[in-house]
């Protein structure tokens, strides 16, 4: 998985970020329109087809998209998109994003390759507008195929205001870190100073324009009572490919995957319902009693050679189901 350096941005810029929000058109809600997407990214993919441990992953991921992209019914979906490889680009996901989050409902299924890296708010002295100070601030990236990466600002100026992107699953390094918040400009003890922000920071939120205080930050065990679900990992995103330790070698991560939706789109399970059965059939446990739940740690060969921690959340209410 990449490693993101830390980004500088200038102060013009910045102030498009904070402002771009507040800019973006309100459109009419349509009643009863579902939808759903999956995207598979292949940006990356390079890596593990070198012999670096999981050399089928290029495979696997594609199984897994396209088969979780078939068990989408229409009903009850009204819209469907499909993106693979080279289909993949920051534009892809952000107009699907953008057609999809003010419907009725919208779920989205995104394997990608993903990090983070940090991006500099500044205090500004008033009325001089004389910059003071800067506030390094954590942000998620999600690399498609090809192009500029898909940062959570970059979602957050399309959802700000309202989502409803009500159930999304990234499986990918980094982006299930935190829920994350809006990071606004605001006045830090007026008149005196102004904050310029850098717009939404952390997936969950930038998805579904809920925060920490709206938002479960444990969906599976302490499920919150809303409408909205995401699932991501903190870390180093375990690959699809990778045998699952506690099924002897029977399975690997995307049989899971699969199965998951399975249970959920086929069977009406809820989404924390569809967890549990699927890692008690695979893992002989629920999910909390797993490894993939409570930690992991893999060695990650050249270029890395490093040992690399992950784990997979579930924030909001994993007791939603998907419309099926």
């Amino acid at each position: 998985m990449k490693k993101f350096n830390a980004l500088s941005v200038g102060t013009i810029l910045l102030l498009l970020v904070t402002l771009t929000p507040h800019l973006v058109g309100i459109k009419a809600a349509k009643a009863d329109t579902e939808d759903a997407a999956v995207f598979r990214s292949t940006g990356g993919l390079w890596w593990f087809e070198q012999e670096n441990g999981w050399p089928n992953e290029d495979d696997v991921s594609y199984a897994v998209s396209i088969y979780i992209y078939s068990l989408f019914d229409s009903p009850p979906y009204d819209n469907k998109h499909y993106g693979n490889a080279g289909s993949v680009t920051n534009t892809s996901i952000l107009n699907c994003i953008d057609d999809y989050y003010y419907d009725d409902y919208a779920t989205f299924f995104i394997f990608a390759n993903g990090a983070n890296g940090t991006v500099n708010g500044t205090i500004y002295y008033m009325p001089s507008g004389t910059p003071v100070q800067n506030i390094s601030v954590t942000h998620y990236y999600l690399y498609p195929t090809s192009g500029d990466p898909v940062s959570d600002y970059d979602v957050g100026s399309i959802t700000y205001g309202g989502s409803e992107l009500q159930f999304v699953f990234l499986w990918s390094c980094s982006l299930g870190s935190e829920i994350g918040s809006y990071d606004e400009s605001y006045w830090v003890a007026p008149p005196y100073y102004w904050y310029s922000g850098t717009g939404s920071a952390g997936m969950p939120y930038a998805w579904t324009y809920r925060d920490d205080t709206q938002m479960s930050s444990d969906g599976l065990d302490d499920p919150d009572a809303g409408d909205y679900c995401f699932i991501g990992f903190e870390g180093f995103g375990v690959p699809l490919s990778q045998s699952i330790p506690e099924s002897g070698g029977n399975y690997d991560y995307g049989d899971w995957v699969k199965q998951f939706y399975y249970y959920a789109l086929e069977d009406g399970y809820t989404i924390n319902q569809a967890l549990n059965e699927v890692s008690d059939d695979m893992m002989g446990e629920p999910l909390n009693q797993t490894e993939l739940w409570d930690g992991y740690t893999y060695w990650l060969p050249d270029p890395i050679n490093d040992y690399r921690d992950g784990r997979i959340h579930v924030y909001g209410n994993g007791d939603n189901t998907i419309p099926n």
